[in-house]
């Protein structure tokens, strides 16, 4: 099945329909539930299914709407005290690899790679204090 996001024949599920994502996003975000705008948010969203694409070779599956909010509500912040910009995430001027490229990168067993699990725990928190050391190196 093609889709909006890759062009390609999906053989049984469905990956993200990026329109359709998009404008569901549109209308879930509320400015209350996170400091980056509505365009951050969904490039945060487009920069990681780009790179799940890319790395695991299919589209990222759906997502419901109850999980979309959870990731927006954690996208700027985690339980562990650590706080996050767009660029974080998205911007390889300040962290090369990215927080989502190392995530990639990193050997999980059993694991799809769903942005959900990226979001959970101290998953994220790890490859942030990755690219914290490895900023650290660069400038010695």
């Amino acid at each position: 099945m093609k889709t909006p996001f890759n062009g390609a024949d999906l053989p049984f599920e469905q990956g993200i329909d990026l329109d359709y994502f998009h404008n569901l996003v549109h209308d879930l975000y509320d400015s209350s539930l996170t400091p980056f705008t509505e365009e951050e948010v969904l490039e945060v969203f487009d920069f990681y299914f780009s790179d799940y694409r890319v790395f695991r070779g299919r589209d990222h599956p759906r997502l419901g709407r109850e999980n979309i909010l959870k990731i927006i509500r954690k996208m700027h912040k985690d339980d562990f005290g650590n706080t996050y910009t767009v660029e974080d995430y998205v911007d390889g001027q300040s962290f090369k690899p990215r927080m989502i490229d190392k995530y990639f990168k990193t050997e999980f067993p059993n694991c799809d790679y769903n942005i959900n699990h990226f979001f959970y725990g101290r998953i994220r928190s790890y490859r942030y204090q990755e690219c914290l050391r490895d900023k650290e190196k660069e400038h010695g």
